[in-house]
């Protein structure tokens, strides 16, 4: 079955609805580029019924990769999630089109704990939206992220194709504010010699700056301590008690959270510290490590200290260089969503790698959330396996 310009196996048919939370039952428009199909797809929730399709579906769909999509990710991301709306019901945060006895596309939501929003307790992530290649261009891609929308009173994403990106602003989503990812160190190789040259002088430059910030937090570190967790602690939950008022709104980082999020995480291993200063608990750090066969690249999954003192952000940076160094890692990326942060972390000799531009709708309410949010790289699901892929 081919999904060409001339002919499409979804077009203009009545999808049959199984378990939905939306009411898709208004056909495409056929014409003359696209006539009628010989098929239904159908869009619905997934049962538990169906998971013996999904999982042929997903080998299908990711090839080399579906190891680390399923069976144990998917089950972390969506069956033991603790945030997860009526857990006990048959029916997943996933939504699927079927065409038969094949399930073809996909689309899914990771639920967190959302704060700052008043009478919306959970933000939805949408993730792992992916259609079969002869199943393309036939509006099953945003026919998916429609169902997962309106089932969903906050919805949002992070990182999206340029595709996606379109689907879900013509269903109403808006930018929500901006997360910068910043690297320090070798971020890749480079093949040409004036490549290389300019990569030396880079890092030459940013170790300068690195140096420079040393020198002058030496204050700041002197009373500093990292402190290693092997899980999150209720020490966590009071810096973040302490904390959560220097943002408008973000992802709740308590400790129930922060453990299922990234010390439950399969196929990845992520370290914890928390921030002492003074026999006083300020903040922490996550780092999702390098794993087997990926290049020794860090990413700073989560990082909370104070927001009122720059030079003690510079002063957490630095140690966190230091302990990125100690796990033997070459390059590390950190997010920022405020010009603060940005500040610390280009002074520290940081270089700004790329943007994200979230989408977000949120139903029933101002689509316009507070200006100040809390982003980090690990909110969404920048760091799964494999890294390199990024």
């Amino acid at each position: 079955m081919t999904c060409a310009p001339t002919s499409c196996p979804v077009r203009n048919s009545v999808p049959q609805l199984m378990n939905s939370v939306s009411p898709f039952t208004t056909p495409d428009v056929a014409s003359p580029h696209h006539p009628a199909p010989s098929g239904q797809v159908s869009i619905h929730r997934l049962s538990s019924s169906e998971w013996p399709l999904l999982s042929s579906f997903l080998d299908e769909a990711y090839g080399e990769r579906a190891e680390f999509k399923h069976p144990h990710r998917w089950r972390w991301q969506f069956g033991d999630n603790p945030f997860r709306e009526n857990s006990e019901s048959d029916l997943w945060p996933v939504w699927v089109a079927r065409d038969g006895d094949r399930i073809v596309g996909q689309t899914a939501a990771q639920i967190e704990p959302l704060h700052g929003v008043p009478g919306c307790p959970r933000l939805a992530w949408s993730v792992d939206t992916i259609v079969l290649p002869d199943y393309r261009r036939c509006g099953i891609g945003r026919r998916l992220q429609q169902a997962s929308q309106e089932a969903h009173q906050a919805f949002a994403s992070m990182s999206m194709s340029a595709a996606n990106r379109r689907i879900k602003q013509r269903l109403g989503g808006q930018q929500l504010g901006e997360l910068l990812e910043w690297s320090l160190g070798d971020p890749a190789a480079q093949q040409t010699p004036i490549s290389r040259l300019r990569r030396t002088c880079r890092h030459a430059f940013d170790r300068m700056r690195l140096n420079q910030a040393t020198r002058e937090s030496t204050t700041h570190r002197s009373s500093l301590r990292c402190v290693p967790l092997e899980r999150l602690d209720e020490s966590i939950d009071a810096i973040w008690t302490d904390r959560k008022s220097d943002y408008d709104w973000g992802i709740n980082r308590d400790s129930q959270f922060l453990n299922w999020k990234y010390m439950d995480q399969p196929h990845v291993t992520h370290r914890a510290w928390r921030l002492e200063r003074d026999r006083g608990h300020i903040g922490w750090i996550v780092i999702r490590l390098a794993g087997p066969g990926e290049p020794k690249r860090g990413l700073v999954a989560d990082l909370v200290v104070p927001s009122h003192d720059p030079s003690l952000r510079v002063a957490v940076l630095v140690e966190l260089v230091e302990l990125c160094r100690q796990a033997g890692l070459t390059c590390i990326r950190v997010g920022s969503s405020s010009a603060t942060e940005a500040a610390a972390l280009k002074s520290t000799g940081f270089r700004l790698r790329r943007r994200y531009q979230p989408i977000w709708h949120l139903a029933g309410q101002d689509p316009h959330p507070p200006r100040h949010p809390l982003f980090s790289l690990g909110d969404h699901d920048l760091g799964q396996y494999p890294l390199h892929r990024r």
